[in-house]
């Protein structure tokens, strides 16, 4: 204990404080009262808050009791009187700025006494020395520990009491809402009670005629409602604040009362706070969507930007609008005119040329004929309507006036807001103003209150809009804070509500007579960073502009949006050239709605966007069209905007009507080739499509017409666009079936038209990203997710096989060859197949016989065989037919489909129907077309007719750049096959190379020799000589090459079902003598003579289809 008390004694003595020769005073005992509360440092430069305290660093809240400093460095004042005493201080107390240091002065001598003087100690004063560290430790550890708990204790209780405030407040919300309920169920079984019974309907006196037809309010109430519930869901936690903070004031007092009239009081409010909620919920579900009515151009030319449009108003009887803008002129149209005529250019009644550009416009509320303007130049004009002249001019204003407005309740008083931060107050009666407000920014737009003539609000560049009582104009009333950037539009929904709108992509609600109580509501979700985009209210509904190019429509009880609608630069511009509209597209990031209207007497908004000067009338009501579909000539493809019942009433946004042809028109018509019937339809749906697609619409449905399957054809194929290198992609409609018949024709057409479409991406695809590797990666992804077995072979395997003919015509090309065999599991394995070959060259340059250039764009589209032969082995898959396709062999049995693949350049049939059982020997068949034609509307079809026992292999050739087997590019170079050069095909048989752009049949050559060893009933060669079928038939048909009249048969047939014209060549042994060599080879790769191309090419191939 002795030796505790001298070491403390020492202790002391080591940090003993310093005295000053001055006398100590009370400041230098009270050093704690100029410390800082944050840093515990002295202060300096000392500042106080509102709430009476300083601190040192800065705070977003006082560090004494906690207040938030909302107004930031506004709420912070310089403490003169405190920042003398602490001067005062530090002069009588220097020392205190070392106190922290003299502490670590103390650890640190500590230190270095222990180090110096240890060997100096014995074993009992280590042990006095530990036993007195020791008990230091424990005492503060268990402060530690003691402080610890007490911070816990604390955190906890204050967390109990949150929770249980919340229960609390979670209880009287339960309460309130279990009382509602009842009260609302309660009124529902009155209601129960007092609807009639259906013995008394069927006893009523009701016209025979009207007995099976649907009532109102099965069709608005039942099917509408479910729309309206899911509206609902949706904005759910809005409507949750919205309920809770209209019974707000019952959750604050609760339900007891003290007395019987107290308790009827409180029934009453309970009553009434519940009827304003039910209000908002029937405003909000009272509308479905927003439809245009009507269009018109405010400018005279379409395509100039220049003519914006900056402001709307209608007259008082809602008669007449007037639209200004920057082209100088006020346009005044009768809105009756404007809505019978269906086109979208009129003519005004009356047109008032302005000296300036205009910026916004005022109809007199009493005075029919009375307009007021402001300009980008500062001058307030009043114009005679009925005239179009202009009455009077006011000229105060020193800069941009951005606003004028009418006195509602007096109507020879208006106002003005300008550029020079100045509101004027005018009266028609007088030459000069008659009023000046005085404002610290710009002025952007000024409004009168509705009810009081003497009430004013004008919103500024200061971001706050000021509210004005003029019999009292030398400070505003209130000023309503809580924009972030300049306030561009005030309007008021009645005499107490106002809502404004500002760059900060806001709109705020306000209460008038509590402008203590800040924003009552935000909306968000629109556009709006920098332009004038307009702003209107009916009294409940809140509507505005945004810079997305969209009409934005708010319920001013509900934070979020209502409804949006997209204005499309392409409606206005149906007309213009497809450079004009692809130009629109790339410029809708500039396009912005600029100004918006109510009509207050309807439902009918109007808007303007700059980006095609186009003011289009818009209602909340969806249209309603009562379809009939026993007509079969007439074909109905809509956007939907809210289905209702099919078989009832459906609610379109737009309709492309066309006609199918004459209804006998079909299975009978073998004049051109084709079933007419099913190709018309394909034609009518591809262009009703198109039409709907070009106006903007993303979402169509279409009538399945009798022939579901090939209404999905015409629509798939017609809609898809190659827009794989786009920088910006077109959007791609969603199509859907309107009816649910015939769903199964409609997904076997869905199914065919996009393997017909990828086919055509195949075809369509750049020669550099459609190489041979490229192209057989593609494959074995799409194949492999339908189960198909994709085997990709190379150079070697060629080499291996002695296929001369595809390695010599590859050899021209850096790029390496491939080999794809395809194999499919669907039926039997052990019947003989039929042969499938498809040509697949990427690219053909002609090799050394080298292409004119004006030609050689196309050869991308030399693969095409290899395309459609994978793009029908796709469609099968997923239709999951009985085929076999084992290594190179595709089997097939009771079959009933044929399959057709056309793209835009070449249309060559890959599997055709046999309608009998095949027990021929073998036969040989080719296929060559080239076809330009606009038709894409071919596919996978169904046939007519079965077969038994029909095997079909199928394996693809490419060349130059894919790797498939007999895959090549043909290209000049160094190492390219030359003209005269000799070359042996696979069976043996040497081949005199005369032209090297003849290498299709080369590479086929040595497909069809490898196709031989599976000693097939049939071979079908599809081939893409394009040039020589060209100069035969055009693009008309596809001309086919057979040696069976069995199989010529069955392709004539599935050609007149899938729409795919057909040709038969003769395929005589005099164009196969054309072909015979001189005595040092076997055979000519081109024929003597000129002429017959085509036919000595097939020929060329038959005698090569055999070892």
């Amino acid at each position: 204990m002795s030796e505790m008390t001298e070491e403390e004694n020492s202790g002391s003595r080591a940090i003993k404080r310093q005295h000053l020769d001055s006398t100590e005073t009370s400041l230098s005992n009270s050093s704690s009262d100029y410390s800082c509360p944050v840093c515990y440092d002295i202060i300096h430069e000392a500042h106080i808050t509102k709430c009476g305290h300083s601190s040192l660093e800065t705070n977003s809240s006082c560090p004494k009791c906690g207040n938030l400093l909302s107004g930031g460095i506004c709420d912070i004042f310089p403490n003169l009187a405190l920042d003398k005493l602490v001067t005062k201080y530090k002069l009588v107390n220097p020392g205190r700025k070392l106190e922290n240091s003299s502490k670590l002065g103390l650890i640190a001598g500590l230190r270095g006494f222990v180090n110096a003087e240890s060997k100096k100690l014995t074993l009992s004063d280590v042990d006095a020395m530990l036993e007195l560290l020791t008990r230091r430790k424990r005492k503060l550890e268990a402060e530690s520990a003691l402080a610890q708990n007490r911070l816990l204790f604390e955190f906890l209780e204050r967390l109990l009491c949150d929770k249980e405030s919340q229960m609390r407040r979670i209880g009287k919300q339960v309460e309130l809402v279990k009382k509602d309920v009842a009260f609302v169920k309660k009124i529902l079984k009155e209601w129960e009670a007092k609807k009639p019974i259906a013995t008394d309907i069927e006893h009523t006196n009701i016209n025979e005629k009207f007995e099976n037809t649907p009532s109102i309010s099965s069709v608005n109430n039942c099917i509408p409602g479910n729309i309206q519930r899911r509206r609902m869901c949706s904005h759910f936690d809005d409507f949750v604040d919205c309920y809770f903070s209209l019974r707000a004031k019952e959750l604050v007092f609760g339900n007891k009362h003290s007395t019987e009239e107290d308790g009827n009081v409180k029934e009453k409010d309970h009553e009434k706070g519940l009827d304003e909620f039910r209000e908002n919920l029937v405003k909000f579900s009272k509308f479905n969507a927003l439809r245009p009515i009507a269009t018109l151009n405010y400018g005279t030319d379409i395509f100039n930007n220049s003519t914006i449009v900056s402001s709307i108003e209608f007259d008082k009887d809602d008669e007449y609008f007037a639209i200004a803008g920057v082209t100088k002129r006020i346009k005044v149209f009768e809105y009756d005119c404007v809505l019978r005529d269906s086109v979208d250019i009129h003519y005004p009644c009356v047109e008032m040329i302005s000296a300036s550009k205009i910026s916004c416009v005022s109809w007199n509320s009493y005075r029919k004929n009375t307009v007021a303007s402001s300009d980008y130049e500062g001058a307030v004009c009043v114009w005679d309507a009925g005239t179009g002249q202009r009455t009077r001019i006011f000229r105060e204003h020193e800069k941009r006036c951005w606003s004028v407005d009418f006195n509602k309740a007096d109507a020879g008083l208006m106002a003005s807001g300008s550029d020079d931060a100045r509101v004027k107050l005018w009266t028609l009666n007088q030459e000069r103003s008659v009023a000046c407000l005085e404002a610290k920014a710009n002025v952007c737009c000024v409004k009168f209150n509705p009810i009081g003539a003497s009430y004013l609000a004008f919103g500024s560049a200061d971001h706050c809009v000021h509210y004005y009582d003029l019999r009292h104009a030398k400070r505003a009333l209130a000023i309503f804070k809580g924009h972030k950037k300049a306030v561009s539009y005030v309007k008021f929904l009645n005499g107490k509500e106002m809502v404004s709108a500002s760059t900060d992509s806001q709109l705020k609600l306000w209460n008038v007579n509590e402008a203590h109580e800040g924003c009552v509501r935000s909306f968000v979700g629109h556009v709006n960073e920098k332009n004038f985009v307009g702003l209107a209210t009916d009294g409940d509904y809140i509507a505005c502009g945004s810079e997305n190019n969209s009409l934005y429509i708010y319920y001013k009880g509900l934070q979020r949006k209502l409804f949006t609608f997209k204005f499309e630069a392409n409606n206005a511009i149906l007309s213009a050239s497809e450079e004009e509209k692809d130009r629109r597209r790339d410029d809708d990031v500039n396009e912005f709605v600029s100004a918006v209207c109510w009509r207050q007497t309807s439902n009918i908004l109007m808007a303007a966007n700059i980006s095609v000067n186009l003011c289009a009338s818009i209602s909340r009501m969806s249209n309603v069209l009562h379809t009939d579909y026993n007509c079969m000539n007439i074909f109905f493809i809509t956007l939907l905007r809210k289905r209702v019942n099919q078989k009832r009433k459906i609610s379109y946004g737009a309709i492309a009507v066309v006609g199918i042809g004459k209804e006998e028109l079909g299975d009978k018509d073998y004049g051109d080739g084709i079933d007419a019937k099913k190709e018309n339809i394909r034609i009518a749906t591809a262009n009703g499509c198109r039409s709907l697609v070009d106006c903007g619409i993303q979402d169509i449905f279409v009538s399945c017409m009798g022939d579901s399957e090939s209404v999905a054809e015409g629509s798939t194929l017609g809609t898809w666009k190659f827009q794989e290198y786009k920088s910006k992609k077109d959007i791609i409609p969603k199509i859907s079936l309107l009816e649910d018949a015939s769903s199964d024709g409609w997904c076997r057409g869905i199914i065919k038209s996009n393997a017909q479409n990828w086919s055509r991406k195949l075809t369509e695809s750049a020669s550099n990203h459609m190489t041979p590797i490229m192209f057989s990666k593609e494959v074995q992804e799409v194949l492999g997710k339908h189960g198909v077995n994709v085997i990709v072979r190379d150079k070697c395997w060629a080499e291996e096989k002695k296929m001369g003919g595809l390695l010599n015509v590859a050899k021209g090309s850096i790029q390496p060859l491939s080999f794809l065999e395809i194999n499919y599991s669907g039926g039997p394995i052990n019947d003989r197949p039929i042969v499938l070959v498809g040509k697949g060259v990427t690219f053909d340059s002609g090799g050394i016989s080298i292409k004119p250039s004006a030609a050689m764009g196309e050869m991308r589209a030399d693969m095409m065989g290899a395309a459609n032969v994978v793009a029908a082995i796709s469609a099968i898959a997923e239709l999951k037919l009985p085929v076999n396709v084992i290594g190179n062999v595709i089997k097939r049995k009771n079959m009933k489909h044929s399959l057709v693949i056309r793209t835009d350049f070449i249309s060559i049939v890959t599997i055709v129907d046999l309608s009998q059982s095949i027990s021929f020997k073998f036969h040989y068949l080719n296929i060559f077309s080239k076809c330009q034609g606009p038709s894409l509307f071919h596919m996978i079809n169904n046939l007519n007719k079965s077969c038994k026992d029909c095997i079909f292999w199928s394996f693809l050739i490419f060349g130059a750049f894919l790797r498939l087997t007999p895959l090549c590019e043909n290209m000049p170079s160094s190492s390219a096959l030359k003209p005269g050069d000799v070359i042996v095909a696979m069976n043996g048989k040497s081949i005199q190379v005369d032209n090297t752009d003849a290498e299709g049949r080369l590479i086929l050559a040595d497909a069809l020799c490898y196709a031989a060893t599976f000693k097939p009933k049939i071979t079908i060669d599809l081939a893409t000589l394009t040039g020589a079928m060209m100069v035969a038939i055009g693009g008309a048909a596809t001309g086919v090459f057979s040696s069976s009249d069995t199989s010529w048969a069955a392709i004539e047939s599935a050609g007149f079902y899938t729409g795919d014209r057909m040709w038969r060549f003769p395929l005589w042994n005099y164009y196969s003598s054309l072909l015979k060599g001189y005595s040092g080879f076997d055979l000519d790769n081109i024929g003597k003579g000129k002429g017959g191309g085509a036919c000595t090419a097939a020929a060329f191939l038959k005698k090569l289809g055999t070892i």
